[in-house]
């Protein structure tokens, strides 16, 4: 779901030429992230979209850090041409979501390169 959802985040901030953010919240269960759009290059956001994913699953860490607002939080930032500011000289940053569920896959690992392109593994 988080990596749909970021891939959509993406292809908004194509198709409607338009910023999109999406805010992760790590340490909490269930994972809870936000999806905001921009109109004007991230000076402001609109308010945004909540998600979470259903428990057990939590955002275990992630790569990426928090940009310029207020909040603590860490956050993707899709630009109107699809692609992700990530810091000078940063070829990737992961998001590293796992469960307490009986799974074959108790973890899984979102990579993100600043070409937009999002990959889970």
């Amino acid at each position: 779901k988080l990596t749909s959802d970021l891939r959509g985040a993406r292809q908004q901030a194509v198709t409607q030429y338009r910023w999109v953010k999406v805010q992760l919240e790590p340490g909490v269960t269930p994972a809870r992230y936000s999806i905001h759009q921009s109109a004007d290059l991230g000076v402001t956001w609109d308010a945004p979209v909540v998600k979470e994913l259903i428990e057990p699953i939590s955002i275990a860490s992630t790569t990426f850090v928090d940009g310029d607002d207020d909040d603590e939080f860490p956050e993707i930032i899709f630009r109107n041409n699809g692609t992700i500011d990530m810091g000078a000289g940063v070829e990737s940053r992961e998001i590293v979501i796992k469960t307490t569920a009986n799974l074959s896959k108790p973890q899984i690992t979102i990579t993100a390169k600043p070409t937009g392109k999002i990959s889970a593994e």
